[in-house]
Formats: C-alpha cells, structure tokens, sequence
C-alpha cells in the first residue's frame, strides 16, 4: 500500500440487494474476522456475523458505519451509535456519573478496525476523527469506548484522538476498560 493512496469514506449501507454493498460488506467483515484473530483479542468472528452487525450498526439511533478503502478494498472500518447510560452502567456494573446534561448525548465508539498491511498510514486516526465529526454533526457531544488493556497501539490512537482512560472494567470483558472524551 501506498501512504496516502487510501481514502475514508462514510458509507450508508443499503437494505436492498446491492451487489457492490454485498461486495464491501464482504470485504469489511473478512477484514474485521483477521484483525479479530489477532492478539490481543485472539476472536473467531463469523464473516455472515459480522456483516449483520455492521448492517444493523446503521440502524440505530445515531448509526454510522465509515470505510477506508484502499482501491476496491476495504482496509479500515469504524462505527459507532448513541447509547444510554444505564447500558454502560450495566457493562461496567456502577454508575459512570458522567454528569450528561438532558441535551447533550452519549456516543459509542463500537469498533475501530484497520488491516495489518494498511496499518501506521495514519487510517485509524482518520477513521476516529471522520466517526467524530460525524457524531458531532448528529448531535454528540461526548464520546466513550472500550478497548483491552494489551491494545497497545488503539489504545495510543484514543489518547491522541482526546479520549481518557476511566477506571471502569467492562463486566463481561474485565481485560477491557473504557475512555471517555
């Protein structure tokens, strides 16, 4: 890959069949499957799996799904929703006291994924940063994720992206932990 060569696009899936939206879906989740194979996740993901998830990842309140595309190919996906406190509250099983006014909203940065070879081109940070405008434009004004303790390059992307490390332990995953911006 060549730097620069790449481009980050936000990309609305369509319910319809779309051969070229089956085509990147197809591309995304086997990309997705690989990253999720690697340590420090060490994850099977079924391929079917995952495109349903980043289908339905546009559905609710809030849903963006962005690509990086390298070519035809995709090498990085992020997306993201609006979620409640009470879901964090039950994921980390205390109440996160983040202080919400009743205007400002809640933003779930779900994933933020980039291929092996297409990494240290500075996707991810484009990824992060498009997923944030993004969320702004819909009304998000703060922003929270989870990622494992051993991710040591997502977890340097979120620090530079403006995102904090919170004492918070995911319930179901206690080797990860979440990040506030």
């Amino acid at each position: 890959m060549v730097p620069g060569e790449e481009k980050v696009i936000r990309y609305e899936v369509s319910r319809q069949e779309d051969t070229a939206d089956e085509q990147a879906l197809r591309s995304a989740a086997e990309m997705f499957c690989a990253v999720y194979k690697e340590e420090p996740w060490n994850e099977e993901w079924d391929p079917d799996e995952v495109i349903r998830m980043l289908q339905d990842a546009t559905v609710e309140e809030g849903g963006v799904l962005i690509f990086a595309l390298s070519g035809t190919k995709v090498v990085g996906i992020t997306f993201g929703r609006f979620i409640q406190t009470q879901e964090i509250e039950q994921r980390i099983g205390q109440d996160p006291m983040l202080s919400l006014s009743g205007r400002e909203k809640l933003y779930y940065v779900s994933e933020v994924s980039v291929d092996y070879e297409a990494r240290r081109h500075g996707i991810g940070r484009a990824l992060t940063a498009k997923l944030i405008e993004t969320a702004e434009s819909l009304g998000a004004k703060r922003f929270i994720l989870r990622t494992n303790v051993n991710a040591i390059p997502a977890r340097t992307l979120y620090a530079k992206a403006g995102f904090v490390e919170t004492d918070w332990s995911d319930i179901e995953f206690p080797d990860r932990t979440y990040w506030i911006r």
